[in-house]
């Protein structure tokens, strides 16, 4: 009788461990398969930042955004200049923006929709120009400056909302649309130092609202332009001749940033992935250009130092100094201005034959 009772708890334990067991792989498939599907569903992000000598950046911040202002991630970097997040892949393109004081912005973009569970970036910073205190000039002039221009952070920081390049012009920058005269109505758009032509598109005027004045195809182009691929926005009115080309009078100058092209027929769109280590640049683009007083020697601060061909420029720093590698290569002719001093024209060229640094002495106006 011992016996038999004895047998049948040892088959009872024995059923109940093997219940327990089932049960237990259950859940630990389930948990796995669970933690399968969030691997799957996340992505996560490694970022390098470094300086143009290869010296890796602490404390940067590290912001990755969909469109202009949804935040999907964000860290700081350590001290190797690298940081991490773990995003929900959503899909689409979504834009890297690292910023650290005493550098300038960088933006990158790349898609959260492919296979992998895993990206790392690298990142390049450039540091910014060290710049005088600003020159003091009348408000007459400094109110058309501030409304003839337009960055990436005034667009994201916008209070009213920007769907498109348009909105920009309508919405945050209108004197771009029709000049502060009010009868300089803007008539061309060059991107990326490209003028458009864009064929007339007359359901557009139906559409959507188009001041009075504005070409059918300045729409067009504009509104092809997401805010978020916007670098940089700048407008020379009817008086503003210091781009020698057809179509530079009247015309919105929008500067894409890296990695973002534009088609007429597509619009702005990301061109292709960030690369994991930086591009080389050949050191002959760093040319140095000097500018001083022609009187006194002295170095010049805030010269505006212009491409005639494009419209890019660059401004000296306290040294009277400014890099010129936003030349491409080959020959231009640089516009040189400064509140207070005589115009004057700089031929230069870039290559590897050209290397020396450029003086140049601006003479006082009179």
């Amino acid at each position: 009788m011992v016996a038999l009772l004895d047998s049948a708890v040892r088959s009872s334990l024995a059923a109940t461990i093997r219940c327990a067991a089932l049960l237990a792989g259950l859940i630990s498939g389930a948990v796995g398969a669970s933690a399968q599907v969030a691997r799957t569903d996340s992505l996560t992000v490694r970022v390098s930042v470094t300086d143009s000598a290869d010296h890796p950046i602490a404390g940067a911040d590290v912001a990755i955004i969909r469109g202009l202002q949804q935040s999907l991630g964000h860290a700081a970097t350590n001290e190797a200049g690298v940081a991490s997040a773990v995003l929900a892949r959503v899909g689409g393109d979504v834009q890297l923006t690292v910023r650290k004081i005493g550098y300038r912005r960088a933006d990158h973009f790349f898609t959260l929709a492919d296979t992998a569970s895993f990206k790392a970036l690298r990142i390049e910073m450039q540091r910014a120009v060290q710049q005088l205190a600003v020159v003091q000039v009348s408000a007459d002039v400094d109110l058309k400056r501030k409304s003839y221009h337009a960055d990436a952070d005034d667009i994201a920081n916008s209070k009213r909302p920007i769907f498109d390049g348009f909105d920009v012009l309508t919405k945050l920058r209108p004197d771009m649309v029709s000049g502060r005269s009010g009868d300089c109505t803007v008539h061309d758009v060059w991107v990326n130092g490209r003028r458009i032509v864009f064929p007339t598109i007359t359901e557009m005027d139906r559409a959507r609202f188009r001041p009075k004045g504005v070409p059918t195809a300045v729409v067009a182009v504009m509104s092809g332009i997401k805010p978020e691929h916007i670098a940089e926005v700048n407008y020379a009115d009817c008086f503003d001749t210091s781009v020698a080309r057809p179509g530079a009078q009247n015309a919105v100058f929008v500067a894409l940033k890296p990695g973002i092209g534009y088609d007429p027929g597509r619009g702005s769109y990301v061109v292709e992935e960030p690369e994991t280590t930086p591009r080389a640049v050949a050191s002959y683009h760093n040319r140095l250009v000097g500018i001083y007083d022609a009187a006194s020697g002295e170095p010049l601060a805030d010269v505006a130092v212009k491409d005639s061909s494009t419209g890019t420029f660059a401004t000296t720093s306290s040294t009277g100094t400014a890099s010129l590698a936003f030349l491409p290569d080959g020959r231009t002719v640089l516009h040189i201005t400064r509140l207070g001093y005589l115009f004057a024209r700089l031929d230069v060229s870039i290559s590897p034959r050209d290397t020396t640094p450029i003086t140049l002495l601006l003479d006082r106006a009179k």
